[in-house]
């Protein structure tokens, strides 16, 4: 039997101590030559950061092989759309751009590797965006297969119920393995901006917490962006279904107090949320970036 990803723990678990190395050695190597580089390196909050920073490298197989198995799961539905990819394609490369430009350019301070690398921060973004591909590629993926099954009739509740709960558990999935990913992302540079008024406290209106802010604000929205449309395509195929199954009554109607129990029933059974509790945890994960912008602000900054 041949060796899987998916299926085999240990070929994770070199990929995802590989990765965390891989990110660490992006961050450090070279970047104490200099009294000023190992100043900032002492600090409680860089240390944070490269802490951080490995996570977020350490995540990426994992992220992959999420992102993988979903869009598999929805690509054999339907074909890729590609005017879908070139907006994706665009969407990640101005994000790539703007967050390497803020974290990058306003702690470059005196030329150290860990907080000045613009290259390290850019290539960093650069391989976590693609590893976060293919989850939002499932996502648009996702929309379009919930698009098709409610132009179509299902022969059978249980054939409906299996092929609307694979789609939530793509978009789900998708959701919650990105949300980690920018999530760490945002937070290592908030403790890069932690650790750049550590290294210069006369000099820290140059990384001011509102950019940290911002970029969680607009890394939250670029999740809305990618998970809204989907999530509301598959919302509503799911009500199509449920409609189209068992229709509602009017009260006059006779057994129209059964069918309300019968339209509850079913609709649980196709996981429609049906409070605001269950739609914020589907949810939660988008709001993540931001929470952890906010998080980062106090990070202690000393050594």
């Amino acid at each position: 039997m041949s060796l899987s990803w998916q299926n085999e723990p240990v070929w994770m678990l070199v990929a995802t101590a590989l990765a965390a190395a891989t990110g660490t050695a992006v961050l450090t190597v070279g970047a104490g030559h200099s009294n000023a580089d190992r100043l900032y390196i002492s600090s409680t909050a860089a240390k944070i950061e490269i802490v951080t920073t490995a996570g977020l490298w350490a995540a990426i197989p994992s992220v992959w092989i999420v992102g993988l198995s979903a869009f598999r799961m929805v690509a054999k539905r339907e074909r890729p759309v590609q005017w879908d990819f070139v907006t994706l394609g665009v969407a990640l490369s101005l994000a790539v751009a703007a967050g390497a430009w803020l974290a990058g350019w306003y702690a470059r301070g005196s030329n150290t590797g860990v907080y000045l690398g613009i290259w390290r921060t850019s290539f960093t973004y650069a391989v976590a965006t693609m590893g976060a591909y293919r989850c939002l590629r499932a996502m648009w993926s996702a929309r379009a297969a919930a698009a098709s099954i409610s132009r179509s009739s299902m022969p059978s509740p249980a054939g409906a119920i299996a092929a609307l709960s694979q789609l939530r558990s793509v978009l789900v999935n998708a959701l919650v393995a990105v949300g980690v990913l920018v999530s760490l992302g945002v937070f290592a540079a908030g403790a890069q901006r932690q650790a750049w008024e550590a290294f210069s406290p006369k000099n820290k209106d140059a990384y001011p917490a509102a950019y940290v802010v911002i970029m969680g604000c607009a890394v939250t929205l670029f999740l809305m962006v990618n998970f809204v449309p989907p999530w509301l395509g598959w919302t509503s195929a799911a009500n199509a279904e449920l409609d189209a199954r068992l229709p509602s009554l009017a009260p006059d109607a006779a057994g129209w107090q059964a069918r309300i129990g019968d339209r509850t029933a079913y609709a649980g059974l196709l996981q429609i949320p049906q409070s605001a509790r269950e739609l914020l945890s589907s949810s939660v994960f988008i709001v993540g970036p931001l929470i952890s912008a906010t998080i980062s602000l106090f990070i202690p900054g000393g050594s």
